[in-house]
C-alpha cells in the first residue's frame, strides 16, 4: 500500500471566512479565530445574535472546519463521520452538534481560488472538478464546545481514568448506530491498525533503530490477531482511533452535595504500589457512596492554584473524529493506553497510567481475556506506527513540529516496552483495576 499523499487545506482569510458562514449559514461573523489542527483548518467564530434558521444562536459560537485534501476525496468516508456525529449527539456524550447549511445539507465540498489578495470559492459537486489549487474541500458548521485539550493539562490517574469511560461510552453507544447504506469508511487508511502489516516495506527500505523489534511486532500483530484461527473471537464495531489527548476535552466542574458530575469517576479503594494516588478531593461514586481515598503521600497532579475545594477537572468532550473506522473494538482502549504511556508526566508510572485508562473501560464495557491478554501487542504495534510514519513524516517535513514532539518519547517507550514480559504488564494492570474495584477479566 502506497503512502497517503500529503494532506493539503489552504489558509483561509478571516474575509472569506466570514463570507463562507454568511453565505451557507445565514450567520453574520463578529469575529473569528483560527484554531490549532494537525492537517485541517478549524476557525472559530462568534456570530450575532438572531437566525431563523438555527433558532437561538449558540454564544460559545460555532467552529467552521475545512478538511485536508485527503479527508476530503471520497465524500462517502464525509458523508458516515458526519452521520456518527449527528447520532452520537442525541446520545449526550460530549460530541459536537452540527449545524446544517440553509439548504439541510450537513456538509457541503468547496474550491477555493486564491490569486493574492484576492479569494473566492465555489460549491463543488462530488464528480465536478477541483478548484485551481487542485483540491476539493469539505466544510461543515459545528457548535462550538467549551474546555480545554487534554493536552493543555497534566494528565493525573482520574483523568485517565475517565478516558477509558468515554472511550468505553462511544463504542457502546456506536454499537447501535445503523449504519446501512454508508461506506465504512478508512479500509485503506495508512494510520488503521489492521493495516499495519503495510509498514513493512517502509521498514525495509529505511534505516530504522527499531527495525528487528518492529518486524517482530508486525509479525506477530498479524498471526495473533489479523489472522487469528484459533477460534477466538474478537469483537468488531465503530470505535473513535484517535483518542489523543489533543482530541479529548476538559472542563472544571464544581461538586455539590447532590453529587458529582457524571463525568466524575470513582476514586481507587486502596493505594497500589503500581499507582499511587492521593485525591485532592474526596469525590462521590453515582451511587451515592464516598469510596475510601488513598493513603499515599505523593501530591495530587491534578492540584492547581486556581481549583477550589469544591472543584475538580474532568473529561467533558470528545472531538476529531476522522480516524473512525469499523474494526476490532479493543484497539479503542489500546490506542488510548498508548496515548497515555506517550503523555504521562515525567517520573509518572506510565504502564499504570495505561493501567487507569484500561480500568476506566472496562467498568463501562466487558473485555473477554482473550481481548485483554493481547492489549500490550497492541500496544507495542500503536508505537510502530508511531515510529515508522513518524520518521516517513519528518522525512518529508523535518520541521513538522507535531510528529517530531513525540518520536523521541515513542522511541523511549518502545524500547522499554519491548523489555517488558506482557504477564508482568497484565498484573500491574490487574493490580490497577482492583484498586479501582473494577473486575479485570481472568482466564476461564
Amino acid at each position: 500500500m502506497a503512502m497517503r499523499p500529503k494532506p493539503r487545506t489552504p489558509p483561509l482569510s478571516v474575509a472569506i471566512v466570514t463570507t463562507l458562514v454568511r453565505d451557507l449559514y445565514g450567520l453574520h461573523v463578529q469575529s473569528c479565530k483560527e484554531l490549532d489542527s494537525f492537517m485541517d483548518r478549524n476557525y472559530h467564530v462568534v456570530v450575532k445574535a438572531g437566525n431563523e434558521h438555527v433558532g437561538e444562536v449558540c454564544a460559545e459560537g460555532y467552529v467552521l472546519k475545512v478538511l485536508n485534501s485527503v479527508d476530503s476525496r471520497d465524500p462517502a468516508d464525509v458523508r458516515t463521520e458526519t452521520a456518527v456525529l449527528q447520532y452520537l449527539y442525541g446520545r449526550g456524550l460530549g460530541t459536537p452538534r452540527l449545524v446544517p447549511t440553509t439548504d439541510g445539507h450537513p456538509f457541503v465540498l468547496c474550491s477555493f481560488q486564491l490569486h493574492g489578495h484576492q479569494e473566492s470559492y465555489e460549491l463543488a459537486g462530488e464528480e465536478e472538478q477541483e478548484g485551481e489549487d487542485g483540491e476539493k474541500h469539505a466544510v461543515r458548521l459545528l457548535e462550538f464546545m467549551p474546555g480545554r485539550p487534554l493536552s493543555s493539562v497534566r494528565l493525573t490517574p482520574h483523568l485517565c481514568f475517565q478516558l477509558g469511560v468515554r472511550a468505553a461510552q462511544l463504542t457502546t453507544a456506536l454499537m447501535e448506530f445503523d449504519d446501512s447504506g454508508l461506506k465504512v469508511p478508512g479500509e485503506t487508511w495508512t494510520w488503521k491498525m489492521e493495516n499495519l502489516t503495510n509498514l513493512r516495506h517502509i521498514v525495509e527500505i529505511r534505516e530504522t533503530t527499531f527495525r528487528e523489534q518492529i518486524v517482530d511486532v508486525i509479525d506477530a500483530f498479524e498471526s495473533k490477531l489479523l489472522k487469528n484461527n484459533t477460534g477466538k473471537a474478537f469483537k468488531r464495531g465503530y470505535i473513535h482511533c484517535d483518542l489523543n489527548p489533543h482530541n479529548v476535552l476538559v472542563s472544571t466542574v464544581t461538586e455539590n452535595n447532590s453529587g458529582p458530575s457524571l463525568t466524575t469517576p470513582l476514586l481507587p479503594t486502596s493505594s497500589s504500589s503500581t499507582a499511587p494516588l492521593t485525591p485532592e478531593h474526596t469525590q462521590v461514586d453515582n451511587k451515592g457512596t464516598t469510596p475510601p481515598s488513598s493513603s499515599s503521600s505523593t501530591p495530587s497532579s491534578s492540584s492547581s492554584p486556581f481549583l477550589t475545594s469544591s472543584e475538580v477537572v474532568c473529561v467533558s468532550g470528545v472531538l476529531d473524529f476522522g480516524d473512525m473506522t469499523k474494526t476490532y473494538v479493543m484497539l479503542d482502549p489500546a490506542i488510548a493506553m498508548s496515548e497515555s504511556i506517550l503523555h504521562c508526566p515525567e517520573g509518572e508510572p506510565s504502564d499504570a497510567f495505561a493501567g487507569h485508562v484500561l480500568s476506566g473501560y472496562l467498568s463501562e464495557l466487558k473485555l473477554s481475556h482473550e481481548e485483554v491478554e493481547l492489549l500490550p501487542l497492541v500496544i507495542k504495534a500503536r508505537f510502530c506506527q508511531h515510529l515508522v510514519l513518524g520518521q516517513h513524516a519528518l522525512s518529508q517535513d523535518p520541521h513538522n513540529q507535531y510528529m517530531a514532539s513525540f518520536f523521541a518519547p515513542a522511541q523511549r517507550h518502545f524500547s522499554r516496552l519491548c523489555h517488558v514480559p506482557d504477564d508482568v504488564t497484565l498484573r500491574q494492570w490487574r493490580d490497577v483495576a482492583h484498586s479501582w474495584g473494577v473486575h479485570f477479566p481472568q482466564e476461564s
